[in-house]
């Protein structure tokens, strides 16, 4: 088997307070907008650190859901790289703590540019 990068995807607060945020993740630009507050300038944390900060500061059932689902992307971006590196084909099948998701499902988790980024790695 293929070793994969093990993705870090990060949020970075930058000196002008602007939050960059990576384009693979669809969400990003919602989380930025919702949580940024919770960086400090030139602060840079995963995405995983970020969601995780989210649920120590909030106990709201709606924003832990929306924190998880960054961690589930994370989670599912790991495995696609690994199935897509060693099987050449994203995965038909992923199962996570609030379930088993089908190929459809999949697609709609990671998003147009996560899933073109995937398969750019068959081009390589």
């Amino acid at each position: 088997m293929n070793s994969v990068k093990l993705y870090a995807v990060h949020i970075t607060k930058m000196p002008d307070d602007s939050i960059h945020t990576p384009h693979l993740f669809p969400k990003a630009r919602e989380l930025a907008t919702d949580f940024g507050h919770l960086l400090a300038r030139l602060e840079s944390l995963t995405l995983d650190a970020m969601a995780d900060r989210i649920i120590e500061v909030y106990d709201h059932p709606r924003i832990q859901i929306q924190a998880g689902e960054a961690k589930r992307w994370m989670e599912l971006m790991r495995y696609a790289e690994d199935h897509i590196v060693n099987f050449s084909a994203l995965p038909i099948e992923f199962e996570y703590m609030d379930g088993l998701y089908e190929y459809d499902d999949i697609l709609k988790i990671l998003g147009d540019e996560a899933i073109d980024h995937l398969l750019s790695y068959q081009a390589a």
